[in-house]
């Protein structure tokens, strides 16, 4: 090949790769670390439950789940204490949290919340609701910035 066909591939290359980046402008790091939870009542047959959360983007039909933490062994005040990196873009800043009750054969859900990026105060004491509305827990989260997310 020659020296202008390989400079016309080299070039075709960058704007294809200039043109895929401009997809993720404005897209941020955010770090979200779950530390603890009060769970209002048990799940089990202990009157306990063994929670673990997950944290997730809102969809219209369904969430795509993104992290999900340990699961705590009877009880209804979990600590966690994990730490993940989403990345968040402003097109669709909604995510959404949730607690749940493993067990072997089908987890009991216990309850929901809902995050909207950014959020303006780094400690958050989010209040889960059942599907019906009614509080069920109340989730420790902290929540900061951490950057411009660059692919």
């Amino acid at each position: 090949m020659s020296l202008y066909g390989d400079i016309l591939k080299v070039s075709i290359l960058l704007c294809f790769m200039a043109k895929g980046n401009k997809k993720y402008e404005n897209h941020k790091f955010w770090k979200v670390r779950f530390t603890s939870a009060e769970i209002d009542h048990g799940y089990d047959s202990n009157n306990k439950a063994d929670p673990y959360v997950r944290i997730g983007k809102k969809g219209k039909i369904m969430n795509k789940w993104l992290f999900q933490t340990r699961v705590k062994e009877a009880t209804l005040s979990p600590k966690w204490d994990q730490e993940t990196r989403i990345v968040v873009s402003p097109k669709n800043p909604d995510y959404i949290i949730e607690i749940w009750d493993q067990d072997p054969i089908k987890d009991d859900f216990i309850g929901f919340a809902e995050i909207k990026f950014p959020v303006q105060e780094e400690l958050q004491h989010l209040v889960l609701n059942d599907r019906s509305g009614k509080k069920t827990a109340v989730l420790i989260v902290s929540i900061e910035e951490d950057g411009w997310f660059r692919p």
